[in-house]
């Protein structure tokens, strides 16, 4: 939509040369400003901007409560000729004003009225507790219009406004990853894109061509411009268990992690999985579910985080590293060698979640497990698990000796295994932190109780000089548990964490109240159904805000699967048009 305002001559004087003064006139056309000009992102607009010499520009969106700062961005030492000026952040359902001034010149300011329209009612209600000093902050937030999933990214100030969303063509974008002033998200079939916060796409990678499909859970951008990926290959029937390096300019695909190879079939271990079988569909061809990865440069390894089997550290040549898991993960029932717990396929029932669990706690688990397919790497002894998992340690640096807790079975005062966990991060200080969702935390069942809590946690790792296992020491935590009940903040799926700018910490838990807490809980639930963001200062665990997202409009019911895949603090920032390839 172009709303057209009439031509404004603005004459402007310069001083050029050197000893006399020669005055040269400048000639300034203000033209049409257009909506939503890639009719992807319906907050925005594009104002068009004619010059006969170069020009800074610096556009303001006015604050609703003209008693706060307008949302400013400045474009500098733009060239003579017709410009297009970016304009985002603007109000919803709002008559909003928007001020451009040229060459810093108070003076040489016009101000632009453009109408928005409201949002879709089934975005989340936002609302904040305490103050958020650290940015904007832009998520995944899952639809079900008319009962049918879809996701946007949409973008929210420092006040909870909603200033900036998706509406890409395909009703897709998981996961939201930013990066340099992009936004990468994928379609989950095809292709994965990156966009420009004006809509406008910057970039397309064809998976379909490359025999996958269905990029998900996560995308990093390496510091070299490689990408990694997430997707499923379409010649196998298991799904979710490859991560693929591909060099982005030339679309090429420079290395492909198998994780069948690294990660085992863990599904006796817990009460909601199904026995893995991927000719059969009333069981699961989705024993690895990989969630997310994380590239640490400083030894060329990928860190990745299964939701059902652990995390783990992998390197370039395929060599397992470490692995983040209870002792139990290790251990199998598994006489007849199949690969499958014999505890769990006596009584196997694939309608009955009674009979999903192996005897765990049983003395017969004592065999070794294997990887889901044969793993490859020669690394000099007999393959065991038992050589990667991460011994635990206490703050005294002394080993935990409790086998309930090395198992899983319990947590220990200084140490607790991560369950189910998404979101590997590595931190400026070294260690790494994830998102502990706690779903079937200690391997309990049901798999959700009123005491079920997610929570961040951060653990110290030193690697034995061998580059086989090492230690680990729990050095920090901040439960989601301070509502009775904890299942209130609970998020058995999906999350983040992230480290801000100001060493801060930001804790996503996204989906909070969702169909499956109702379902395990028999509608004994009395929170609300969406997300739960949370700074937090790590020296002392206080919290500087806490973001609620609520579904809300036509969205009220908590039959969601989940409300937000991912949500981070970031600069909205657009690219002039010269600017996007």
């Amino acid at each position: 939509m172009k709303i057209t305002f009439a031509v404004i001559f603005i004459l402007l004087s310069a001083l050029y040369g050197c000893g006399k003064d020669q005055e040269k006139k400048v000639e300034i056309i203000f033209g049409t400003v257009e909506r939503n000009p890639s009719s992807n992102v319906p907050l925005s607009a594009q104002i068009e901007i004619k010059t006969s010499v170069p020009v800074s520009v610096e556009v303001t969106v006015l604050d609703i409560d003209r008693e706060r700062e307008g949302f400013v961005k400045e474009y500098k030492n733009l060239g003579a000729g017709t410009l297009k000026i970016p304009v985002l952040g603007l109000f919803p359902d709002h008559e909003n004003e928007v001020a451009v001034k040229i060459n810093g010149n108070a003076e040489n300011t016009r101000v632009f009225k453009i109408k928005t329209d409201p949002l879709p009612d089934d975005l989340p209600l936002i609302t904040i507790e305490g103050k958020i000093e650290s940015g904007w902050t832009i998520a995944n937030w899952i639809r079900y219009p008319g009962g049918n999933r879809n996701s946007i990214a949409l973008a929210f100030d420092e006040l909870g406004r909603t200033r900036w969303y998706t509406t890409l063509p395909d009703g897709e974008c998981t996961p939201v990853i930013v990066k340099n002033g992009l936004f990468y998200c994928s379609n989950l079939n095809e292709y994965f894109k990156a966009y420009d916060f004006m809509g406008f796409e910057a970039g397309s990678w064809d998976m379909d061509k490359k025999g996958f499909f269905g990029v998900h859970h996560d995308i990093f951008i390496k510091d070299n411009g490689n990408i990694l990926v997430l997707p499923n290959m379409k010649e196998q029937n298991m799904i979710e268990d490859f991560v693929m390096e591909i060099e982005p300019l030339q679309n090429k695909i420079v290395k492909l992690w198998d994780l069948k190879k690294f990660f085992p079939d863990v599904q006796d271990l817990y009460g909601d999985l199904r026995l893995t079988d991927s000719a059969n569909p009333e069981n699961t061809s989705d024993p690895i579910h990989v969630n997310g990865v994380w590239y640490d440069s400083s030894d060329n390894t990928i860190i990745v985080s299964s939701q059902t089997a652990g995390v783990m550290k992998i390197s370039y040549d395929d060599r397992i590293v470490w692995y983040i898991a209870p002792q139990i993960t290790a251990k199998i029932d598994d006489a007849d060698g199949d690969g499958v717990s014999d505890s769990k396929v006596d009584g196997y029932d694939a309608a009955d979640d009674s009979t999903y669990m192996g005897d765990i706690r049983s003395d017969a688990y004592v065999q070794v497990r294997r990887s889901i397919s044969e793993h490859e790497y020669d690394y000099g002894f007999d393959f065991n698990y038992m050589e990667f998992i991460l011994r635990p340690v206490d703050n005294e640096g002394q080993f935990i000796s409790d086998k309930a807790v090395l198992n899983g079975f319990e947590n220990g005062d200084t140490f607790a295994w991560s369950f189910r966990s998404h979101s590997p991060v590595i931190l400026k200080n070294g260690n790494l932190m994830v998102f502990d969702n706690g779903l079937a935390r200690n391997f309990r069942y049901p798999v959700i109780e009123r005491n079920s809590y997610s929570r961040a946690v951060e653990y110290e790792i030193i690697e034995d000089a061998d580059g086989c296992g090492g230690t680990i020491r729990q050095a920090w935590e901040y439960k989601l548990d301070d509502t009775d009940p904890s299942v209130n903040y609970f998020s058995p799926y999906v999350s983040n964490v992230s480290e801000l700018e100001n060493g801060n910490r930001l804790i996503v838990s996204g989906s909070i109240g969702i169909s499956f807490v109702n379902y395990i809980l028999e509608g004994d639930y009395e929170g609300f159904a969406g997300a739960l963001l949370v700074e937090v200062d790590p020296s002392d665990n206080s919290v500087k805000n806490s973001v609620f997202m609520k579904r809300a409009g036509s969205d009220l019911s908590k039959k969601a699967v989940f409300s937000v895949y991912r949500a981070y603090r970031f600069e909205l920032e657009a690219l002039l048009p010269e600017n996007r390839n």
